[in-house]
């Protein structure tokens, strides 16, 4: 790693080398240097000036501007962006500055200054440490937030949890200290005060990255590459300072200032503010209006919410009224079939009528188990109904159609929700589809296309001198007592065959009822069995000498459905 300091005056690095030399003038210099943002600073360049007896103000108005970068090695080996330092030191002394602005009576310092802001963008905090001794160091703490983006995270391969410990910029690369108290989830309580933090950070804080920057106060091993933490004290620092940076408590981490503020109040609110940028879904317990319930359908595996976030995105289905979703506010969505394949409208997605989210959780939690687990969850699903469900069971008379569910990840967030004219147009073709779909006609077939299809069922290879198939049946008289062989398929809207498992997984059965024209005796068969091809056996005995009409259906739930097939035959 490298830090870069250019375009500052060739007479100004000139008196600052000077200063360096100056005994009197070193602590100084090294305020400055340390800070980066002094250039920002009209009383900060003031001091520069009349520190520097030959400074020259004509030659090197204000302000200085210090540019500086860093750059170390990407997750391929190569060079990364340099990290603008400049930048964040400007935006430190706008915030230092309005903070000095508000509060009067606190002297503004030179150098890492007590107290700092955290601003949407990193999380700043400057503060002492001191050994109880007299001796304080100084320390700046910056931590940012790597979103997920397109269903990936942004952390960069090579960067840890927590921060890298740098003492006068170099980093200690053999420093274990990742955490500090206020920002481990360790040392925060799931139900105390600070639960909301901690349950924040067991959800996120892999994703915060950061650098302590520490002064020269604080002790490091002769190889400079990790932080004394015990033992005696070194000519390099001190190791006290170490040990109470390491064991300050939670509560003592606070920001100076005219009113106190808690570090870990800070940034929990600056968390929940960075999650916004997340590309992934966090569910929203009742307390913030999630409307969380249990489902029967899926009891034990876990709890439904209405509301979900994704980023600054909120999806939220409609409320239960008395255990019914609301008619208004209807969330509708795409969703993927097959979320490993590009999303296409026509032949990879789905028409989903959200009913809520699933977020799974063991059951029998109380209110406040199932509040922490909804803030907590990852993952889930989302339930819903397809385009035209309700519209079929009415159509036909059946229950209220069960919900479906799919990974969230199915979800597809940059097509927005469905717009109410494509949805009833969605409904309408659905409706349309499946009156192509339904029985529209019985077909009888010659037993012979029914002997290839039925193979190997128990009316092949009967006896043909004693049952007698339907063709020959229709060409003349047959003998009384005589089995005939009637084999029929299903026929659609579009006049293509329907298919066993469709038949029987719909429910139908194929009626066969056989009238004696004069004493209007009915014999009735029916076959719910259906073999491959969609064929279906019928073997009326016509024990009765004269005409018989056989008349066959396809009947669902006592109804028939599409057109008869009949046929008059002479016994």
């Amino acid at each position: 790693t490298c830090l870069e300091v250019d375009r500052l005056a060739p007479s100004v690095m000139e008196k600052l080398r000077e200063a360096v030399a100056d005994p009197h003038r070193s602590e100084l210099v090294g305020e400055i240097v340390d800070t980066w943002a002094y250039s920002f600073e009209p009383r900060l360049y003031e001091a520069v000036a009349r520190e520097c007896n030959t400074f020259n103000r004509e030659k090197d108005p204000p302000p200085l501007h210090i540019t500086a970068s860093v750059e170390g090695c990407g997750s391929d080996g190569g060079a990364a962006d340099p990290t603008s330092l400049n930048a964040l030191a400007g935006l430190k002394y706008e915030k230092l500055a309005s903070q000095a602005a508000s509060s009067s009576s606190q002297p503004l310092r030179r150098g890492l200054r007590a107290g700092g802001a955290s601003d949407a963008e990193v999380f700043c905090y400057e503060f002492d440490v001191t050994d109880g001794a007299g001796k304080r160091g100084r320390a700046l703490l910056l931590l940012r937030y790597y979103p997920i983006k397109d269903g990936g995270e942004t952390l960069p391969a090579e960067c840890k949890e927590g921060f890298d410990v740098r003492w006068q910029c170099r980093l200690l690369k053999d420093e274990r200290l990742r955490l500090l108290s206020f920002m481990d989830p360790a040392k925060l309580s799931p139900r105390g005060r600070w639960k909301e933090l901690h349950h924040t950070l067991q959800r996120v804080g892999h994703r915060l990255h950061g650098e302590l920057l520490l002064d020269p106060s604080f002790a490091v091993n002769k190889m400079k590459s990790e932080l004394l933490h015990a033992g005696e004290e070194s000519s390099s620092g001190s190791v006290k300072l170490v040990q109470a940076m390491k064991k300050r408590e939670v509560g003592e981490w606070v920001r100076p200032g005219g009113v106190q503020s808690l570090l870990v109040e800070e940034l929990a609110q600056w968390l929940r503010g960075r999650e916004d940028l997340d590309d992934c879904f966090r569910f929203v317990p009742s307390s913030e209006g999630g409307d969380v319930e249990v489902v029967k359908q899926f009891e034990g595996e876990g709890y439904v919410t209405k509301v979900v976030r994704i980023g600054g995105k909120v999806l939220m289905a409609p409320r239960s009224v008395h255990g019914q979703a609301a008619a208004s506010s209807k969330l509708r969505l795409w969703l993927s079939k097959d979320a490993s394949k590009k999303f296409d409208v026509k032949t990879n997605a789905v028409w989903a009528d959200v009913y809520g989210f699933l977020f799974f959780a063991r059951p029998g939690l109380d209110h406040q188990g199932v509040e922490e687990a909804c803030k907590a969850a990852t993952d889930g699903e989302v339930l819903y109904h397809e385009a035209g469900a309700h519209e079929k069971a009415a159509r036909e008379n059946e229950e209220a159609p069960k919900l479906q569910r799919l990974p969230l990840s199915h979800v597809e967030l940059k097509q927005g929700t469905i717009p109410d004219r494509e949805w009833q147009k969605q409904v309408k073709s659905q409706l349309a589809q499946l009156e192509k779909t339904k029985p529209s006609a019985v077909v009888c077939i010659d037993t012979s296309t029914a002997d290839a299809t039925a193979a190997g069922s128990s009316f092949v290879g009967g006896d043909i001198e004693r049952d007698v198939p339907i063709e020959y049946a229709c060409e003349g008289f047959i003998d009384e007592g005589k089995k005939l062989w009637l084999a029929v398929q299903v026929h659609n809207g579009s006049n293509k065959v329907i298919s066993k498992t469709e038949l029987e997984k719909g429910g139908y059965v194929v009626k066969l009822t056989a009238t004696h024209k004069s004493s209007r005796r009915d014999i009735i068969i029916a076959a719910s069995h259906f073999y491959a091809g969609g064929a279906a056996w019928l073997q009326p005995k016509l024990d009765e000498p004269g005409e018989w009409v056989c008349s066959i259906a396809v009947v669902k739930d006592g109804a028939t459905v599409g057109k008869t097939w009949s046929v008059t035959i002479s016994v």
